[in-house]
């Protein structure tokens, strides 16, 4: 293999010496044809890489490692974010009435609210009438509604009505928290109809300006606190919160209010109707009267003369008449029985109005915002839009909420679960209010087993760092002497591949370096072709590649020489020619110049 191409230039100089004489140095160029496949000295197999391999070099030529494995700052910060992932957390709001039971489970998944369950019982009016009946229907219900697992796992807030709580609105000349807890300590007791010793309170800050406070303060009797935890202990519930149905209220509806007006929010529960006044979107005024939908079945019951469960059912399909044209007398009666009752709800809701304007001047209401059971009573909102000359919104539910199941119980039970779900806190509202009237002692023993649970958990997780640094080293070695391992397999796989290619390469820079056209024989003999003049012909040529030429022959003067050799200079391929000699020689025919020139080859890779 070797001795071929050198025979192969052998032959190929010695074919260039037989031409030049007798055969023009163009028509000498035109016999060879370097640029055609067929005339290779030899021919070699087409290597096709496979895929493997493809993937290896497209790797190797962006700095890919062959193997990936995770780095140690990478483990390190996902070891991180599992432990500070925010835990999804259950919430459970129950809200027992005298008619219904409400029941809202929901999470908090990061910034979302997920709603899980939404469920409503209602009270059968049989049970009503004993205690101790009522108490075990709702122990039941909500013992097959929702299990024991979650009642013990989740947050729980419960709700007390508006009718137990005393609620005041103080203004206080301090914005410190600590200030404004012991100035409430004395403030309280100018507040309340009862001694301060007898009441659980807590407080919310409404509004900061000019270095005073407008605080919301409310108050229930121990006793009924008690009471409430007794019945809540027969489930196995442990509240988390015990908070008031007012408040709630207000929470439900902060989409609704605008700085620019003043709303009266009317909740119509079963036996009490929440009245809040709401002024530059915080909640400035709350009052309740005891009258609700409760009344308004009984009022028909008595009237007509029929059961509780018939009257209820009866106000759910009939309602105020807005025409004077009843279809029949049965619908004008029960009509009359429910104007009746509501322009009894309307006396109680312009008595808050005038105690409002009252303490706060001539400051006129814009819009109602309704809602509770009762709001759905049929042409209720005219009727109330008629007499009160206000504007009456009926309130939907929050659309910030992402509901999960219960679709259709929240559809047909809309305006009831207004009071819980204004417990789901609305973190992006700045006015949302919360009170907590749970014992204190309860609170503050939660908050230490709290305190100690997270000092637990920190103590857990500074142990888990430690032990991680201290096996840190161990892990990286045994992940590097691992990879080490693959790597030397692998190479060792590909070793005969290797060698292969190598081998192909050697071969492929052969044949380029013997068909290369650059400062080759036939290129230099291709110029010199072109720059010859017709009086002067070449009768010796030798050639070394990349360096010199040394041209032999005759000429008719030794003008033609001079030219000759300018022109050579002038070329892209030769510099420095010199004529070594010329002399004049005499035939028979005429007087001829022989010259010997020598020039050297320009080095055009290098440029």
């Amino acid at each position: 293999m070797n001795d071929q191409p050198r025979q192969k230039k052998d032959e190929l100089k010695k074919a260039v010496r037989a031409k030049i004489k007798g055969l023009g140095l163009d028509a000498l160029f035109h016999q060879v044809d370097v640029t055609k496949k067929d005339e290779a000295p030899f021919k070699t197999k087409q290597y096709t890489p496979s895929d493997q391999e493809l993937n290896i070099i497209e790797k190797l030529k962006k700095g890919i490692p062959l193997i990936q494995t995770k780095t140690l700052q990478a483990k390190f910060i996902e070891f991180l974010q599992r432990l500070i992932r925010p835990k999804i957390s259950s919430k459970l709001i129950l809200d027992i009435g005298t008619s219904s039971v409400k029941i809202v489970l929901f999470k908090n998944v990061k910034d979302q609210i997920i709603l899980n369950k939404a469920i409503h019982i209602p009270i059968p009016s049989i049970v009503t009438s004993s205690k101790e009946k009522l108490e075990k229907f709702i122990t039941e219900s909500i013992l097959q509604t929702i299990d024991s697992q979650t009642l013990q796992s989740s947050f729980i807030s419960t709700i007390l009505p508006r009718s137990m709580a005393v609620v005041k609105f103080i203004q206080l000349p301090t914005q410190q928290e600590e200030e404004i807890k012991k100035m409430l300590e004395f403030e309280a007791e100018q507040h309340l109809p009862f001694p301060a010793l007898e009441v659980e309170t807590d407080h919310h800050l409404l509004l900061k300006d000019d270095r005073q406070s407008r605080i919301v303060f409310a108050a229930v009797k121990k006793d009924e606190i008690t009471r409430h935890l007794a019945f809540l202990k027969k489930l196995n519930i442990k509240p988390d919160a015990i908070e008031i149905s007012s408040m709630a209220i207000y929470n439900s509806a902060l989409k609704y209010f605008d700085a620019q007006d003043i709303y009266l929010q009317i909740n119509i529960g079963a036996t009490y109707t929440d009245i809040n006044i709401i002024r530059n979107k915080i909640l400035t005024f709350s009052r309740g009267i005891q009258w609700g939908s409760k009344d308004l079945g009984l009022i028909l019951s008595r009237n007509l003369n029929i059961s509780l469960d018939d009257a209820e059912k009866l106000k759910k399909e009939n309602g105020i008449l807005l025409t004077k044209k009843p279809s029949n007398q049965t619908q004008k009666v029960i009509s009359d029985h429910t104007c009746a009752w509501a322009d009894n709800l309307i006396a109680g809701i312009k008595r808050t109005i005038e105690s409002f304007q009252l303490e706060f001047g001539t400051s006129s209401i814009n819009t109602i915002i309704l809602s509770g059971g009762a709001s759905k009573t049929i042409n209720l909102n005219e009727y109330l839009r008629e007499h009160l000359k206000l504007k009456v919104i009926l309130q939907k539910p929050r659309d910030d909420i992402q509901i999960d199941t219960s679709v259709d119980i929240l559809d047909k039970f809309t305006p009831e679960f207004n009071l819980p779900l204004g417990l789901i806190a609305n973190q992006a509202s700045p006015q949302y209010i919360e009170l907590n009237l749970l014992p204190r002692k309860i609170k503050y023993s939660r908050e230490i087993k709290k305190q100690k649970t997270e000092k637990i958990i920190s103590i857990a997780t500074i142990a888990s760092l430690l032990l991680s640094c201290l096996l840190l080293p161990l892990i990286i070695i045994s992940l590097r002497n691992n990879t080490i391992k693959k790597l030397d397999a692998y190479l060792t796989r590909l070793k005969p591949q290797v060698v292969q290619v190598q081998d192909l390469k050697g071969k492929i820079q052969t044949i380029k370096d013997y068909i290369s056209t650059k400062n080759s024989c036939m290129e230099i003999l291709r110029e010199i072709s072109i720059l010859i003049p017709y009086e002067i012909t070449i009768n010796s040529f030798s050639f070394e590649k990349s360096s010199s030429v040394m041209l032999i022959g005759i000429a008719k003067s030794h003008a033609s020489v001079v030219g000759f050799a300018e022109d050579l200079n002038k070329s892209a391929l030769f510099e420095n020619a010199k004529i070594i000699y010329t002399r004049k020689k005499n035939t028979a025919q005429e007087q001829i110049v022989d010259f010997q020139i020598f020039c050297e080859l320009k080095n055009l890779e290098a440029k």
